[in-house]
C-alpha cells in the first residue's frame, strides 16, 4: 500500500477533505482530479490509469462512495495532498501483470522481453530484477545495464542467476533511484489500488515520477534500503513473503501544474 514517507520541504502531512466521485476506495489509494465535465470534473477519483493531475493519497479508512454530481450528494474523503510529498509505494507481482521473459541464454547474464516501440526501461543500471515465476522464482539480481531496440528490451545483469531464468520466467523491474524518464502504473488491483504495476506493454503508459529510494521487507515489519552490496544474489525470497517498495515523488502533482 502507499503511505506518506516524508515531504522534501520538511513539511508534515497536509490533510484536507476533498469530494470523491462514486467509486470504491481504500486507505493509501492514489487520487487524481476528475477530467470529464458533468461526470467527475470537480471531484477526485482513483488515479489508476490517470497520468496527470494526481493530488495525493486517501488517508481515511477504506470506503465506498455512492454520490454523483446529479444527486448533489458526493461524499468526501480525507486526503494527504502535499505537493512535494514522497510516497512509499509497494511493487505488485500478482502473476497477471509481471513481465514475461522472451529470451535468455543459459549461464549468461542477458535477458530480453517485449516492450512498446522505442520505450521500455532504458538506463536501469543499478536497479534490480526480481524473478516471480518458474524455477528461479525468489531470485534477486542487480542490473548492470539495459537498452531498448525497437520493441525489444535487453537487460544485462551483473552476475548470472544461480538458477537459470527461462522463457517461462516472469520478472518485475525495480529501477534505480534518481533514474530519469521512468513511468509507473498505479494499478487498481492488488492490495489497495496503490501498488506499482508493470503496464501491459512495459513502458507504454504510466505516471512520470521521481524515484527517491528502494526498500526490501524480508522479515515482517523490518525494512531495509535495497542495495546491491547487501542484496545481490539473494534466493528463495518467495518463501518468506518478500515485499519491495519505492519512494516516489509525484512529478505531475496537480498543485504544481
Amino acid at each position: 500500500m502507499a503511505t506518506f514517507a516524508y515531504d522534501t520541504t520538511g513539511a508534515p502531512p497536509l490533510e484536507m477533505d476533498f469530494p470523491l466521485i462514486d467509486d470504491t476506495y481504500a486507505t493509501g489509494e492514489f487520487l487524481a482530479c476528475g477530467t470529464t465535465d458533468g461526470t467527475d470534473l470537480g471531484a477526485l477519483k482513483s488515479a489508476a490509469g490517470i497520468y496527470a493531475s494526481v493530488v495525493g493519497i486517501l488517508c481515511d479508512a477504506a470506503q465506498t462512495t455512492t454520490g454523483t454530481h446529479a444527486g448533489k450528494n458526493i461524499d468526501e474523503g480525507r486526503v494527504i495532498y502535499n505537493p512535494m510529498g514522497v510516497y512509499r509505494t509497494q511493487h505488485i507481482f500478482d502473476g497477471t501483470s509481471d513481465i514475461s521473459v522472451t529470451a535468455y541464454t543459459s549461464g549468461t547474464p542477458d535477458l530480453n522481453f517485449t516492450c512498446g516501440s522505442g520505450l521500455g526501461y532504458p538506463n536501469a543500471g543499478g536497479g534490480f530484477i526480481y524473478v516471480t515465476k518458474d524455477a528461479a522464482a525468489g531470485t534477486l539480481a542487480v542490473i548492470d545495464s539495459s537498452s531498448v531496440a525497437t520493441t525489444t528490451q535487453t537487460i544485462v545483469l551483473i552476475t548470472a542467476t544461480a538458477t537459470d531464468i527461462t522463457t517461462d520466467s516472469d520478472i518485475i523491474i525495480i529501477p534505480p533511484p534518481f533514474s530519469d524518464g521512468y513511468a509507473v502504473q498505479l494499478t487498481d488491483v492488488g492490495i489497495d489500488g496503490s501498488d506499482i504495476d508493470a503496464p501491459a506493454t512495459p513502458g507504454t503508459t504510466g505516471l512520470a515520477v521521481g524515484l527517491m529510494d528502494n526498500w526490501i521487507e524480508r522479515t515482517r515489519g523490518v525494512m531495509e534500503r535495497l542495495r546491491p552490496s547487501r542484496h545481490e544474489g539473494l534466493i528463495n525470497l518467495d518463501t518468506n513473503g518478500v515485499k519491495f517498495y519505492t519512494d516516489i515523488c509525484l512529478a505531475p502533482s496537480h498543485f504544481l501544474l
